[in-house]
């Protein structure tokens, strides 16, 4: 399965070809872990867990910090909303 940056299942020339369970039965697992080592993997595990795709991270320091503070940034309020 390919997912977009938004986490949601995406088609590709591939998709025929991949060998797999669907969007639905892996949403449907209740606990799936993912594994993911170095910072540019960053925004491929922003899409799986946006996507609902994964619970639980195993990861390194670096990735978690850069994971963290995404999420952060993307709580705070813009800068018109501050200001009011």
């Amino acid at each position: 399965m390919l997912i977009d940056a938004d986490g949601r299942p995406a088609e590709s020339d591939l998709t025929e070809r991949m060998i797999g369970i669907s969007a639905a039965q892996l949403r449907a697992i209740p606990e799936v872990i993912g594994l993911a080592y170095s910072i540019a993997r960053s925004p491929a595990v922003q899409a799986a867990i946006r996507g609902g795709f994964i619970n639980s991270l195993v990861t390194h320091p670096s990735l978690a910090e850069v994971l963290v503070a995404h999420q952060e940034n993307q709580s705070l309020p813009d800068q018109s909303e501050r200001e009011t």
